[in-house]
């Protein structure tokens, strides 16, 4: 039952931002993406992991380096069945591997587990901010099967403000499961080639969490 229990808290946060990095797009459309975004990017400032984890360290957190096999909640939930079936890409994303970099940084506050990584080409990472908010709004409700037991999923979208962000949306997942209710909202903003992501605990406040992700991005000017 706790691994059910684990498996279930994981599925909450595959479906919300912090899952969704690894959303993109395959084939030539993504190649042809990617490469505009670069072209973006060389015009923009680049940003490294260093400078990421400078940011962070400025906000008071210690981070520490996560590989994308150990950031993806999908391979915890490779049995799990989905309905819709499309949706099955919010258990599936990887985070690292699509990001274009080769690790992440994270790190625990009292009310939230935060998430950083750099596009190594300098391409911009809006692109993560925006695949989270039409995931969200195509899959606002969907199954997911694991172990034979279903758990019933909501998700809903809302635009957030974060200083300093080129973009930012946040995602509340709502799991019920026989009566039992787990409700977990993430954060996630990009600026530049960087994304920061905020996965709030039921302590936290969203508000309190873009302003930390403020407080990061910030530092990067």
């Amino acid at each position: 039952m706790k691994r059910l229990t684990a498996s279930l808290a994981v599925t909450a946060l595959a479906l919300t931002g912090c899952g969704q990095a690894g959303n993109e797009q395959s084939g030539p459309a993504a190649e042809q993406t990617t490469a505009s975004n670069s072209q973006q990017g060389a015009d923009e400032a680049v940003h490294s992991t260093g400078d990421l984890r400078r940011a962070m360290e400025a906000a008071g957190m210690e981070p520490s380096e996560v590989s994308p096999e150990n950031a993806d909640p999908g391979q915890l939930l490779e049995s799990a069945s989905v309905e819709p079936e499309q949706c099955r890409v919010l258990l599936d994303a990887t985070q690292g591997a699509d990001l274009g970099t080769d690790a992440g940084l994270s790190a625990k506050t009292d009310s939230a587990s935060y998430f950083a990584a750099a596009n190594a080409e300098g391409a911009k990472l809006t692109s993560v901010v925006e695949n989270a908010r039409k995931a969200g709004q195509d899959c606002s409700t969907m199954k997911v099967t694991i172990a034979d037991e279903t758990v019933e999923t909501s998700v809903t979208v809302e635009d957030v403000e974060v200083d300093g962000a080129d973009d930012a949306v946040s995602t509340s997942a709502d799991v019920d499961f026989h009566g039992q209710k787990l409700s977990i909202t993430t954060i996630t903003a990009a600026k530049d080639n960087t994304v920061v992501a905020a996965v709030i605990n039921h302590s936290g406040k969203p508000e309190t969490a873009a302003k930390t992700i403020s407080s990061i991005v910030s530092k990067l000017d």
